[in-house]
Parts: C-alpha cells; sequence; structure tokens
C-alpha cells in the first residue's frame, strides 16, 4: 500500500491521479518484495512522480509508456543536468524503469525482445567457450567478457571471412 511507503500526501495524490494510478499501490507492494528498503521506495516514488508529472505534460498516455520512456531518456540526453530538478531527471528515468519492469513481471507489457547470444551467431564462439570451461575452468563471467571481444572481432572480420576459420 502506497501510504505504507511514501510519507508526502501531496506526492500520494499526484501518483493516485497520474497515469500510473492502477497500478501504483502494487508497484509500491513489489518494490518492497523486490528487497527495497522504505526510505529507498520512499525515493524512487517520489522520483516517479516526478516522471508521471513530465509524461503527462508533454502528452503521454498510460497506453504509450514505452515510448514516453524513451522521450523521456532522450530528451534528458539534449538538455543539461539540473541539481534538485523536479520531473525529469536521472532518478525519475531509474524509477520508471523500475515500473516498466513491474508491468513486464505483471504480464501488462510484453517483455523485452532478447538478442541471439554471440555463440548463437557464431557457433565457432560456442565452441571456444566449451573449449575453455572444459580445460582451462573459465567461468561464465570471463567466458562472457572475451565472448564480447571477440564478437567485436568476429564482426569486423565479417561473416564470409570468419567462416573459413576452423578449430584446429
Amino acid at each position: 500500500m502506497l501510504e505504507s511507503y511514501l510519507n508526502s500526501p501531496v506526492t500520494r495524490r499526484r501518483l493516485r491521479t497520474g497515469l500510473a494510478a492502477d497500478h501504483i499501490d502494487a508497484f509500491a507492494d513489489w518494490l518492497y518484495i523486490q528487497g527495497y528498503r522504505p526510505t529507498c521506495i520512499n525515493n524512487l516514488l517520489r522520483s516517479f512522480a516526478g516522471w508521471t508529472d513530465w509524461m503527462l505534460a508533454v502528452g503521454f498516455t498510460a497506453q504509450n509508456l514505452l515510448a514516453g520512456f524513451e522521450a523521456c531518456k532522450l530528451a534528458l540526453k539534449q538538455k543539461q543536468r539540473v541539481r534538485y530538478s523536479r520531473g525529469s531527471n536521472h532518478y525519475s528515468v531509474t524509477a520508471a524503469s523500475l515500473f516498466i519492469r513491474f508491468l513486464q513481471h505483471q504480464g501488462e507489457l510484453p517483455l523485452p525482445a532478447t538478442a541471439p547470444s554471440g555463440s548463437e551467431l557464431w557457433p565457432l564462439l560456442g565452441a571456444f567457450r566449451s573449449w575453455m570451461r572444459k580445460h582451462r575452468g573459465l567461468t561464465d563471467t570471463t567466458l562472457d567478457a572475451y565472448e564480447r571481444i571477440l564478437t567485436g572481432f568476429l564482426d569486423a572480420l565479417g561473416r564470409r571471412d570468419s567462416a573459413r576459420l576452423r578449430l584446429q
């Protein structure tokens, strides 16, 4: 419940009348379930209220949250940072991204499409990962770092030339 996490009656009213009004109580509870502390939830909800105010001010609605989120990020890149500004800022974008993730977990928004891994695009890279894990004992974290580098190399090399590469 929103009252458990947010002290300001003005901010509670802004959230209850804003474009996220239908989901705001469940969102606050979801943040708590995810392990956020009450103080952090308070700050996130205050920042989220700034984002919803900005969304309404520029004409976005609850039906186009994702487009509004991208427009907000673009607007922030184009303007100079103002400390302690109300409305859209770095913190409000963070809170909005959590709200979008919440809606995705609730099935209200589609989950983001995942890009194919480097091993799927380059079978040679999959074989390299397997060999390095088996014979050198590398962890997935290290192999992921190697994969980012090698994927860039293979992309620069091109598919035709990299197809000629074979394991010895």
